[in-house]
């Protein structure tokens, strides 16, 4: 056992700083997340907006040519999907996010989805997709928007577990 008093003051010290350090951390962590995801979804609605605006200003004759050029300077993996199959994925990525059938058909009727309904048990990168009804040449077709996966942030969040 420690005998001297000092030196148990000091690792008592020690050990409580870098208690609540761990625990701030954690703490943190959840007070933020739902603001992160909420404005990482905010930010995904506002760039599909501006992919199915840009899309009907200058109706181009290859619809899939327009969607690779966008997601080559975009960070968004871009799905769309018609009535009976997949038309075209942008993804340059082995995340694969699966999404159900109910959900394409109610974004092929008009509707937006939101990815909260993934929430149950996945990463945090699966929550974050949206659906967005968009017309090809008077068709209904169904656009899903979804960060790509980053290298850099793998390294940054690398960079921070070390520093913890």
């Amino acid at each position: 056992m420690i005998k001297s008093l000092y030196v148990r003051v000091i690792m008592i010290f020690i050990g409580a700083v870098l208690l609540s350090l761990i625990m701030a951390f954690f703490v943190s962590s959840l007070l933020y997340s739902n603001r992160v995801e909420n404005l990482a979804i905010e930010d995904l609605i506002l760039h599909g907006k501006s992919i199915i605006q840009t899309y009907e200003q200058t109706s181009p004759d290859n619809f899939e040519l327009f969607i690779d050029g966008v997601s080559t300077i975009s960070t968004y993996r871009i799905r769309v999907y018609n009535e009976e199959d997949q038309v075209f994925d942008s993804g340059r990525s082995d995340n694969e996010q699966h999404i159900e059938q109910g959900d394409i058909s109610r974004v092929l009727k008009g509707g937006v989805f939101r990815g909260e309904g993934y929430k149950r048990g996945k990463d945090f990168n699966d929550r974050l997709i949206i659906g967005m009804p968009l017309r090809i040449d008077g068709t209904p077709h169904a656009m899903f928007l979804s960060p790509e996966h980053m290298p850099i942030m793998d390294e940054f969040r690398n960079f921070l577990f070390t520093v913890l």
